[in-house]
């Protein structure tokens, strides 16, 4: 493998990427551009050696890559560097094991095992909105997908779809009083419901939240991700 191409120094990897020592190894395989930005997203061979530990080698997880074993929001991806992030559907059918990547407490990106069933959902949230030729309404997710949506929905707000279908089954809004998810910042794997949305100037917006036990703190706005149940970053039971 030629370096500064297809690897990265181990201590410059992203800052989400939950590894165990990054003194261990001087190098580690980084992202190929895709759906998520690099920041934002860990290559799919992280995640399946170092993280999951379903192999040992670069050499054994790009040999379960190439026999179709691993999908990503219901599609089979072969490519070892892919970017794979935040509320991201990864399927091992063959093992029957299905994760979704969330943050941690820690602020890390790590998966949190789910049934099979919920693998055929996935929580995203809108970024950009815009109107197509013949007035068809468009969304761009978090995801980097692009789908067309009925209502008027607004960037913020998050909505459930199916996968790899992309049909859109539910709305979330972005508001006072919305249980929303935090993705960065110091509060980073924190949940708690909008008390308020105050705007502080030069498009700057914070937010007030307040947990099941009572604590309140604040964040900014564009770092809070709706959902409608903790179920969708917490192990429920």
């Amino acid at each position: 493998m030629k370096r500064g191409t297809k690897s990265i120094k181990r201590l410059n990897a992203s800052k989400l990427a939950k590894l165990k020592n990054k003194k261990q190894d001087v190098w580690i395989v980084k992202t190929n551009p895709g759906p998520h930005p690099k920041d934002d997203s860990i290559p799919l061979a992280v995640l399946i050696r170092d993280i999951l530990g379903y192999a040992q080698t670069l050499k054994e997880v790009k040999k379960i890559l190439a026999n179709g074993h691993v999908m990503v929001d219901g599609k089979i991806v072969k490519d070892y560097r892919y970017p794979v992030g935040i509320m991201d559907i990864v399927s091992f059918p063959s093992q029957g094991t299905y994760f979704r990547m969330i943050i941690n407490d820690k602020g890390k990106l790590v998966p949190m095992e789910i049934k099979k069933d919920e693998s055929k959902q996935k929580i995203v949230q809108i970024k950009h909105k815009f109107v197509q030729p013949k007035g068809k309404l468009t969304v761009t997710l978090h995801d980097g997908k692009n789908i067309i949506i009925k209502e008027n929905y607004l960037v913020g707000d998050s909505v459930v779809i199916t996968v790899p279908e992309l049909d859109v089954v539910k709305h979330i809004p972005i508001k006072e009083g919305s249980l929303c998810y935090v993705v960065k910042g110091k509060h980073a794997g924190s949940i708690g419901k909008v008390v308020e949305i105050k705007d502080l100037g030069m498009g700057q917006r914070q937010a007030k939240l307040e947990t099941d036990d009572g604590m309140t703190f604040y964040t900014v706005k564009k770092y809070l991700f709706p959902v409608d149940d903790v179920k969708w970053v917490k192990v429920v039971g």
